[in-house]
């Protein structure tokens, strides 16, 4: 029994051998400050997606000629209350918690609804940008035959009263709904809106003026075309990378 014998030496090399704890304390209060972190965010978010329902919307600021938001105490735009800017009139409108809306001159719109789930504008004429930071589906605007709905983005939309004109998607993705014809428009891309007619095909801002005059010409066409047509052929050989957007778009036959 004597290798099992107790040895002062043995102990004290097996304790200094030991791994130190103060590293632990400093490690548990980053745990719990990254904890807090993520509840905090959690809680925030929560908080900008609520919004009581049709409280009315903040005018952060005006320039020109601007009429129908109320200017008692701090400026808002209600429910069912058009907003109009003049020849010189400019509008930033905060929506409720979750975007900014920039209104051009010489535009009209309505504020149909906003509540927690859904905040949705008319557009009757004129331009508006907005930026949203919310899920898909919380933010949507109406023209005279069809509708928009945000999926985290930035837009610019521009209507004449009879709803003629374009929707740019400057990030993020936008669904523009059109009777039951649903289309997905990507960052970077265009869609020509036409009053009485099927809105056009989106296509990437950067396309040439050659691609552009092709794809209005196979627009203009009410049937499937097939891939064999030469007004298709022409599309493809005027077409770069970046168009495959408005090729996947079409409707061609065999």
């Amino acid at each position: 029994l004597a290798p099992l014998a107790w040895s002062p030496a043995t102990t004290s090399t097996a304790r200094a051998t030991r791994a130190p704890r103060s590293w632990r304390r400093p490690v548990r209060l980053a745990l719990a400050a990254c904890l807090a972190g993520v509840v905090a965010v959690g809680v925030w978010w929560q908080y900008r997606l609520r919004w009581p329902d049709g409280a009315g919307w903040a005018v952060v600021a005006t320039t020109g000629d601007v009429q129908g938001a109320d200017q008692t105490g701090n400026a808002t735009w209600s429910v069912g209350q058009e907003l109009v800017t003049g020849a010189d009139g400019r509008a930033r409108i905060r929506v409720a918690r979750i975007g900014v809306l920039d209104v051009a001159p010489g535009s009209r719109l309505r504020l149909e609804e906003t509540h927690s789930g859904r905040h949705r504008i008319a557009l009757q004429q004129g331009e508006v940008r907005a930026r949203v930071w919310a899920p898909p589906y919380r933010f949507g605007m109406t023209l005279s035959q069809s509708e928009l709905w945000d999926l985290g983005c930035e837009f610019t939309l521009r209507a004449d009263a009879q709803g003629n004109g374009e929707l740019i998607v400057h990030s993020g993705w936008v669904q523009f709904n059109e009777g039951a014809t649903e289309t997905l428009v990507p960052q970077g891309a265009r869609v020509r809106l036409a009053n009485g007619a099927p809105s056009g095909i989106p296509h990437d801002l950067g396309a040439s003026a050659e691609f552009i005059a092709a794809l209005r010409d196979v627009e203009a066409q009410a049937t499937t075309m097939p891939v064999s047509d030469a007004r298709i052929l022409r599309l493809i050989r005027a077409s770069r990378a970046q168009d495959a957007i408005s090729l996947v778009s079409l409707e061609i036959g065999r």
